[in-house]
């Protein structure tokens, strides 16, 4: 919460594609209680987000060889906005020597991390 407290106050921009956000909310009702849908829907409602159109399926590809397929529009919305930063609770897939080891042009944190970062 303290990552889009910082996007609400201005510091930062908060940037997706509606595709990640109905990955998140899949992944909250399936692994969450109710209430956490809620916090969901009420904490976008009040973030000024920038929601990108989704990285082509060509610029996926690009980064098939770094992460699992399922997860590469993720990276690859990333690398396209020109964000400076992916966050995610994601450490199995996103927290890989192979991926750390890439030289990507977007650094890749868990919330916590960026937060110790600043």
């Amino acid at each position: 919460m303290a990552v889009l407290d910082l996007c609400r106050r201005g510091h930062f921009e908060a940037v997706t594609t509606r595709l990640i956000l109905l990955e998140a909310e899949k992944n909250i009702r399936e692994k969450l209680p109710r209430e956490a849908l809620l916090r969901f829907y009420r904490g976008l409602g009040t973030l000024p987000l920038t929601i990108q159109e989704p990285a082509s399926g060509e610029d996926n590809d690009t980064y098939t060889d770094l992460i699992d397929e399922k997860d590469a529009h993720v990276l690859a919305a990333a690398v396209k906005s020109g964000s400076d930063w992916l966050l995610t609770l994601d450490r199995r897939h996103f927290m890989t020597p192979k991926l750390r080891r890439a030289r990507l042009k977007v650094l890749i944190a868990t919330p916590g991390e960026f937060l110790r970062q600043l």
